[in-house]
């Protein structure tokens, strides 16, 4: 391999200076897959990882870049060949380890998903947003969340998971209404698809479109009658739920940790099915098993998963909301 071009992300005293600079194969990471670089996206924790006290680096220098796609040049796994189209996407990538912003990456097979029929540039126009909003709808799915039982809201919307959140739902027929701190975003996001727009600000702004005026007497109405319930009082915390997600957007963690993680198990096909697991991208579970078909995917719903996805050979992903590594420290206690 011929040296490469890459973004560095070097550490000076209290500030992070950024510059294209020429790297040698010596520079790429351990792993068993290499990949020349098609496309890499450009995320939040990107500007974070350039940004003094960003607090997503472990060290520096890096390159950043969280997620990539492009072509296999190099291959010590049975999983991928040389020339396979590929995509890898959380983990270290970008953050503890040389990311996407070079020509050429190295990672983990285990981390390394084909792309299948989408393009490298379709793979990464995607990206770790649009990823992390389709797992976040079929979560809802999943549910058993129908259009019929009401608008969901989308708060962030305008970011790259809410909005991919926004265009993924309105396609799929349910009423969205996005939240956003954004004033002037209200048309983009109706243009996404969304039936109303939520304007969080020093005061409160709902925008409804051709419902608007009957919402609004409806809900006079109501404050006409209703007496004192419609007064606000104090009431215990409760958890905060992202409807994008179906997930608590403040959560702690979960207080029947070791039944859960005893029902993952036994719906995984019981301990002698588990080969590995790993917490991946804070929400996310990476399991390796022996037998794919011993996999209950329903047990897994039942006990608490949101999602299920079958990333190559008897390696899944399984979406179990916050504290990700909580649940894989558990599930690993119990297996020893």
């Amino acid at each position: 391999m011929d040296n490469f071009a890459a973004l560095v992300a070097r550490k000076n005293d209290d500030r992070i200076d950024c510059a294209v600079e020429t790297l040698a194969e010596s520079d790429l990471p351990a792993g068993e897959v290499t990949i020349r670089v098609a496309y890499s996206s450009v995320n939040f924790k990107d500007a974070l990882a350039v940004t003094p006290n960003g607090g997503v680096v472990r060290d520096y220098p890096i390159v950043p870049g969280i997620d990539l796609t492009g072509e296999v040049v190099e291959s010590q796994s049975p999983d991928f060949a040389v020339g396979d189209a590929v995509l890898a996407h959380g983990y270290e990538i970008g953050t503890a380890r040389n990311g996407g912003y070079a020509e050429y990456a190295r990672v983990p097979a285990d981390w390394v998903v084909p792309l299948g029929p989408l393009s490298p540039r379709d793979g990464a126009a995607i990206g770790t947003a649009g990823f992390t909003a389709a797992m976040s709808v079929q979560a809802l799915i999943d549910w058993g969340i129908t259009p019929d039982d009401g608008p969901i809201v989308v708060t962030g919307a305008t970011g790259g998971v809410g909005s991919v959140s926004v265009d993924l739902l309105a396609a799929a027929g349910y009423e969205v209404v996005a939240s956003t701190g954004k004033t002037e975003a209200a048309d983009r996001l109706k243009a996404l698809g969304a039936a109303g727009v939520i304007t969080v600000g020093n005061s409160l702004q709902a925008i409804f479109g051709t419902q608007a005026e009957n919402m609004k007497t409806a809900m006079e109405e109501y404050l006409k009658t209703a007496g004192l319930e419609a007064d606000l009082k104090e009431r215990s915390p409760v958890r905060a739920t992202s409807a994008a997600t179906g997930a608590p957007a403040v959560q702690l963690a979960d207080p029947e940790l070791s039944k859960r993680g005893a029902q993952f198990i036994a719906a995984l096909g019981g301990a002698a099915n588990i080969e590995e697991i790993k917490s991946c991208a804070e929400t996310r579970l990476r399991l390796k098993v022996h037998n794919e078909s011993a996999v209950d995917e329903k047990g897994l719903r039942d006990a608490g998963a949101w999602g299920l996805m079958r990333v190559v050979s008897r390696t899944m992903h399984l979406l179990v909301g916050l504290h990700a590594d909580l649940y894989a420290a558990e599930m690993k206690a119990q297996l020893a």
